[in-house]
């Protein structure tokens, strides 16, 4: 049987101060602001990028609890295939499916409740 190749992960940070964790890296860190979305001035996600290193950054809205930290996305062709090999062995999340921002994608939680995501470019 053969072995999904896994590409980039990108760690997601859910914070509290969006431009804090955008100062922070781009000022002491030398990470450039790829992706500010939405662009309308109030953003909730914050992709930031340093060479090879990928950081994305999700804001929690003031009334919302920081229901989760902190969640990877593993870049891998073939996500409909690695779907269907993992799900006999874990519980899935969602998914698979494509969504607006053109990547098809599906959720699994690791034993510590860490969201991992896997996902490919829709095509």
């Amino acid at each position: 049987m053969q072995t999904a190749r896994f590409g980039f992960a990108t760690p997601v940070f859910y914070v509290a101060d969006l431009a804090a964790a955008r100062d922070f890296y781009r000022d002491a860190l030398g990470f450039a602001v790829d992706t500010c979305w939405p662009d309308d001035g109030d953003p909730r996600v914050l992709i930031l990028d340093r060479g090879e290193a990928h950081l994305m950054f999700v804001r929690e809205d003031d009334g919302e609890k920081l229901s989760r930290r902190a969640e990877v996305r593993i870049e891998t062709p073939g996500v409909a295939a690695l779907h269907k090999k993992l799900a006999p062995k874990v519980t899935m999340e969602w998914g698979p499916e494509v969504y607006f921002y053109g990547r098809r994608e599906f959720s699994i939680r690791d034993p510590n409740g860490v969201s991992v995501i896997f996902t490919e470019e829709a095509g």
